[in-house]
């Protein structure tokens, strides 16, 4: 062989470390590679351990009528909202969101008309995490919008939160909360949201300095870190469509936030979610509806267009913020189910229930029978014995020019296509 030909058959130094670089960047490839189906092995095997176990199955009636009250006062529909930490310190670290009541007690349970989570029933178990919650408030280990698992617990509403109220002392579910002014609270806490003081570092540290509360883990962190990040970024894009919410004390102002007490913006929230449309000038506003034995009414919701209680149920969790993909959820889409059948046959509190001092005369009964029975038994029926009579116009839809009442209600922008969306 000549000097040429062995010249030319010796690879040059840079080629040979050329081939070096290409072979560890090759076991680095692989190195990550491998790493990152550890971290994915680990987190869906963690992920198994964050959800509770399945209910067990119900076999009696009792049992029955004690878990659809369970889920009516406690059981998640679909809201995940905010990471219970933040939820627990967000009122400390931005505390003039939260107290637009001047002079009132500070916590914003009272100072929005929530319920305290002490009137629930004695038959219905609510989380010792959530017992400083307003009543309705569920915890469950869902991420909002996906549905995905999470480790640290998401705070969201049951149907309670809005339909209980307080009569008279004595707590009254299926009636809307005649106290709870839950728009402005929802702009407190948005405000609070793009609030540059709620870092997740002083989440920790605010959320950790309390005793009662127990440290938070590593993935606990880095999923507030993730969810803290994210609900910013999308409330500051919310801001370039909707506006910036008020906070600083404003948010009980009617004028600035006009909803009010008892009341809320369904078809807003509806225009919003299932046809991306801002819905900003929509004047649309409704009082919490009563549910009592809605298992009697065939069709419901806003037009009377939905057919079926499971259906309305769900438009209504829609409308409250669930999304899709946590109301398909085997134990959420079993909440819903559940709640529905708890109100389906829920009566009203008698007058001697809510005012055992103040009884009724004869003579004003009979009186408000007959009014009633004149102007209101055509549409709504009454009472029958041992079920309910339907009025001769019951299930039908009456022309507004008729009925004459609440016209907002069918009349706003996108009425025609909501139904279809």
């Amino acid at each position: 062989m000549t000097t040429r030909s062995l010249q030319e058959s010796t690879p040059s130094f840079g080629s040979a470390v050329a081939a070096w670089l290409l072979r560890a960047v090759a076991v680095v490839l692989i190195i990550a590679a491998a790493l990152m189906l550890f971290v994915t092995a680990y987190v869906i095997g963690r992920e198994r351990t964050w959800l509770p176990p399945p209910r067990p199955e119900t076999v009696t009636d009792a049992d029955n009528k004690m878990r659809n009250q369970q889920a009516f006062f406690a059981g998640t529909i679909g809201t995940e909202v905010v990471p219970l930490p933040v939820l627990k310190v967000m009122s400390q670290i931005c505390p003039e969101h939260f107290r637009p009541l001047k002079g009132k007690p500070a916590n914003f349970v009272d100072q929005f008309g929530f319920l305290p989570s002490s009137m629930a029933p004695a038959s219905v178990t609510i989380d010792p995490q959530a017992k400083e919650l307003p009543l309705g408030f569920t915890l469950s280990r869902y991420r909002p919008k996906s549905g995905a698992p999470s480790p640290v617990l998401f705070v969201g509403l049951a149907c309670a939160t809005c339909h209980t109220t307080k009569i008279n002392g004595k707590l009254v579910a299926g009636t809307g909360n005649t106290s709870l002014n839950l728009f402005a609270w929802i702009d407190a806490f948005q405000a609070a949201i793009l609030d540059d003081r709620l870092t997740p570092d002083a989440v920790f540290q605010t959320y950790e300095s309390d005793a009662s509360n127990p440290p938070l883990s590593l993935e606990e962190r880095l999923m507030i870190r993730m969810w803290l990040s994210g609900a910013r970024a999308k409330q500051e894009e919310d801001a370039t469509k909707y506006g910036d919410p008020y906070g600083g004390g404003q948010s009980i102002d009617p004028g600035k936030v006009p909803t009010g007490p008892c009341r809320t913006q369904p078809f807003r929230t509806l225009v919003r979610t299932l046809l991306a449309r801002p819905g900003s000038d929509m004047q649309v506003y409704t009082k919490v509806a009563a549910i009592y034995l809605e298992g009697t009414d065939e069709w419901g919701q806003f037009d009377g267009g939905i057919h079926g209680l499971y259906r309305r149920s769900a438009a209504a969790a829609l409308a409250a913020g669930a999304t899709p993909q946590n109301m398909a959820l085997p134990e959420i889409a079993n909440n819903i189910k559940w709640a529905s059948d708890f109100i389906s046959g829920h009566p009203g509190p008698t007058w001697n229930e809510v005012f055992p001092d103040k009884p009724l005369k004869d003579d004003m009964v009979k009186r408000g029978e007959a009014v009633y029975m004149q102007y209101c038994n055509d549409c709504h029926g009454h009472p029958g014995k041992g079920a309910w009579d339907d009025g001769k116009r019951h299930g039908q839809i009456v022309p507004l020019d008729e009925i004459r009442t609440d016209p907002a209600r069918v009349t706003f922008r996108y009425f025609d296509e909501l139904p279809c969306a």
